[in-house]
């Protein structure tokens, strides 16, 4: 199945795995967290981003299906 990443997270080992593409060929009944693995993200950045699939809050269990669109990034705090 083929998803969109959308990153904005900071990790140079992302960005690289998406070679600035935004597609991702996953098999079939890859969660999000798979997905954020497959991209070589550590295990223990993944509970510091935000998720989202297709503009909906998701998890790292959540299944992703053909054509769908993954948005995760970090949260922004300020003062």
């Amino acid at each position: 199945m083929d998803i969109t990443v959308k990153s904005y997270h900071s990790p140079t080992i992302v960005k690289d795995r998406l070679s600035n593409q935004d597609m991702l060929s996953l098999p079939a009944g890859t969660t999000v967290g798979g997905a954020l693995l497959l991209l070589g993200l550590p295990l223990e950045e993944m509970p510091k981003l935000v998720l989202y699939v297709n503009g909906r809050i998701a998890y790292e269990g959540t299944p992703l299906s053909d054509g769908d669109t993954l948005m995760f990034f970090s949260p922004v705090a300020g003062g």
